[in-house]
Parts: structure tokens; sequence; C-alpha cells
């Protein structure tokens, strides 16, 4: 986004914007205890097993 742009919204996203879901802020695990850690965390996990260990090793260990 360039200064010219950014300045005629005042650098805010409309609400009517396709990119204000996106936005706004998400859950996340590590913030939260008990079930609702435990639903956010089994949907990483069962989101990642799905993905061969073998084959993204390489790619996340230095």
């Amino acid at each position: 986004m360039t200064r010219a742009s950014g300045s005629r919204s005042g650098g805010r996203v409309p609400a009517d914007s396709p990119l204000w879901p996106a936005l706004q802020p998400q859950p996340v695990c590590v913030f939260v205890d008990g079930a609702e850690h435990a639903r956010l965390r089994g949907a990483v996990t069962d989101s990642l097993e799905q993905f061969a260990l073998r084959g993204t090793r390489c790619y996340t260990v230095r």
C-alpha cells in the first residue's frame, strides 16, 4: 500500500472490504485454556496430521 492510498482511507480497512474478516482478531490456542484450548489445539493437530512428517521435516528443522 502506498502512502497516498493509505491516506485516502485513513490507514483503515473499510468494514465492507473483502479483507475485513481476515484482518479481525482470530482465536489462538496458545492464549486460551480448558475446553477452548482443546478445541483449537485439536483443529491444529488434525490439520497438521495430513502432512507427511518426513517430507516436512527438511523444511522445519534447521
